[in-house]
């Protein structure tokens, strides 16, 4: 079977950022069902805890789990229909707390993609930060294997 290119056809060819994507406000009703899934239930995450900011802050792994809600094109990463993503890693490095009711966004680029005879791997780099002044919240990048 050789490699279908058609399914990169639609990822961006320069390594430039992209435009900031969707704003997403995280509640504390996701904030305390993610504490009950993942069973941490540290104050800081709790109204009326003991976060140093005054009031609850986000799980830096429910962050990274809004990854496609806050993807700023989702048509950049969508493939031909026999095709599937898998996602192979994601690192990320969390730079500053996301308190509850912080409208966030995020950006992307892509670092690198790499063609096989069977599927091809791209990187992507992403950015997530406050919605109002663009500081940075977190940075990473996901690497997608396209199969």
């Amino acid at each position: 079977m050789e490699t279908d290119a058609r399914h990169l056809a639609a990822l961006p060819k320069e390594k430039e950022w992209s435009d900031w994507g969707p704003e997403v406000i995280i509640p504390q009703v996701w904030i305390d069902t993610f504490s009950d899934i993942t069973n941490d239930h540290n104050s800081i995450h709790q109204v009326g805890g003991k976060s140093p900011f005054g009031v609850p802050i986000a799980h830096g792994l429910l962050v990274l789990a809004l990854l496609p809600r806050l993807q700023p094109d989702p048509t950049k990463f969508q493939i031909v229909p026999e095709r599937a993503v898998i996602n192979r890693r994601i690192t990320s490095r969390f730079l500053y707390a996301v308190c509850v009711e912080t409208p966030i966004c995020m950006r992307t680029r892509l670092a690198s993609i790499v063609t096989r005879s069977r599927s091809s791997i791209a990187v992507v780099e992403f950015e997530i930060a406050f919605s109002e002044n663009k500081k940075k919240a977190m940075t990473g990048e996901i690497e997608l294997l396209f199969v």
